[in-house]
């Protein structure tokens, strides 16, 4: 096997080579790419004849999606306007598409290297001219023909899909025929000053039938234009959708009952309790929650999670001062990541009590950590000012516990009552500026270290324990 693929690899990269070696004179590859105009002549090198002499078009797919998995990374769940503009501006395996006609016949004509594609965005297109062995790459032109040509392409594979503003006029009249095989959706926003869309034409996409679809995006920076600026609950015809992450709307689907990941950003308070009616919608196999700059005491109240393992809170303000009368009990909770945002975040106090089986507690969110200014910090832990003090908290069984700042004292104190903790986290110093040459400092860090394993700013754990992303 080792030795066929790197057979392979010399293969493509004598056709690359190939591809690059007839350029004219002082062009790089990507000087050409990056050209949005260029034409030269093109002569068939013997080597490449031969090639296509004894090579038949099954064993050159075979060669073609090798190289195409090895080089193109799918999107992630959650892609940036950047990422979808650098991941879209060259086609799939363009340097093998400048090589001959054949080959780029070839990569068009293949529906697996198409099921990736995108509206609104720009992106080189490789055309040969009719006449003569000349090819030129040019910006691609966006209208409807064309993107409906180019979503043609995957045939009746299954498409992930990415659209910016620029190109949502279009979407309704072109998608109609791709919405059933439609797997993955993000609609982004776009720089302005074409970064908006209305939500009328918005809640019609979410309304088409999209029975494939297993991923939905829409991201926090897309302006919608909306008459009411109001809590609204949309529900999709996505039987098979599995992660959501919306932003400003409350989106489900008809049938819930595959859907593992949900993530609520920026959702409008005005309005909310319209929601109300949704209390008891099951989430049977949900996993992972986030709630991003929301109310989240609403929310946590009307939905059933049985299977939960993950809450995530962020917000950089205190937006729940006023919990709801009841909150459910979270028995399979094992991660909690809720910003401190102070003694007034009464829901926070509810919900750290309805978690009996949480093995894992941050105080900020993981991946954020820069968005604080932990040098600042005057204000102790919330969790560690409960009222009665500490003792009088209901600890869950605790592994690991991550902090914006705690003191050594803070935390001997922690671990007294809760021995079960291994591994703790602060993102500051534990030992005050003040006492950083005192002894009794410096033996109480040591004492802690010894204690458990202990980590300060974004360093890693002293014994490096890999944990998986829900823990057991």
């Amino acid at each position: 096997m080792s030795t066929a693929f790197g057979s392979l690899t010399v293969f493509a990269s004598v056709a690359i080579q190939t591809s690059i070696t007839r350029q004219p004179p002082g062009t790089s590859n990507m000087q050409e790419v990056n050209s949005a105009s260029t034409t030269y002549p093109d002569q068939y090198p013997k080597r490449l004849i031969e090639i296509n002499a004894f090579l038949p078009l099954e064993l050159l797919v075979n060669i073609f999606d090798i190289l195409y998995t090895s080089t193109r990374c799918p999107l992630p769940l959650r892609p940036s306007y950047e990422e979808a503009e650098n991941h879209f501006r060259r086609p799939p395996l363009l340097e093998l598409m400048l090589v001959c006609r054949k080959w780029h016949w070839l990569i068009e004509a293949t529906p697996s290297y198409w099921t990736y594609s995108w509206i609104g965005l720009q992106q080189f297109s490789v055309r040969w001219r009719q006449q003569g062995d000349r090819r030129e790459i040019t910006d691609y032109e966006e209208d409807p023909i064309c993107v409906e040509k180019r979503l043609a392409k995957s045939g009746s594979l299954p498409l992930h899909l990415v659209v910016v503003p620029t190109g949502f006029d279009m979407l309704l009249s072109v998608l109609g025929n791709h919405a059933r095989r439609l797997e993955s959706l993000s609609i982004l926003g776009q720089p302005l000053p074409t970064g908006d869309i209305s939500e009328e034409t918005l809640v019609q996409v979410l309304q088409l039938q999209m029975p494939s679809l297993k991923r939905l995006y829409i991201e926090d920076d897309l302006i919608v234009i909306s008459a009411v600026s109001s809590a609204r609950l949309i529900m999709i015809d996505a039987p098979e959708m599995r992660q959501i992450s919306a932003y400003r709307y409350l989106i489900f689907p008809q049938t819930p009952s595959n859907l593992t990941f949900l993530s609520i950003s920026c959702l409008p308070s005005h309005g909310e309790n319209s929601l109300i009616n949704m209390r008891g919608l099951c989430l049977p196999q949900l996993l992972e929650l986030h709630i991003f700059h929301s109310k989240p005491g609403l929310l946590l109240s009307i939905l059933s999670m049985p299977t939960l393992r993950i809450l995530i809170f962020h917000s950089q303000g205190a937006i729940s001062r006023h919990p709801p009368d009841t909150l459910p009990s979270f028995p399979n909770l094992r991660r909690l990541e809720w910003s401190d945002t102070g003694p007034d975040d009464h829901i926070f106090n509810l919900i750290s009590q309805r978690c009996p089986n949480l093995t894992h507690y941050c105080n900020y969110v993981v991946g954020k950590e820069m968005e604080l200014e932990v040098d600042l910090l005057e204000e102790g832990l919330t969790i560690l000012e409960a009222p009665g003090g500490i003792a009088t908290i209901p600890w869950p069984r605790l592994e690991e516990v991550a902090f914006d700042w705690v003191t050594c004292a803070q935390a001997h104190a922690l671990l007294d009552i809760v021995p079960t903790i291994k591994r703790i986290r602060t993102l500051r110093s534990p030992i005050e500026d003040g006492d950083l040459e005192s002894e009794s400092a410096q033996e109480l860090l040591k004492r802690l270290k010894g204690r458990v394993d202990v980590a300060v700013g974004l360093s890693p754990w002293s014994h490096a324990s890999m944990l998986s992303k829900y823990p057991a």
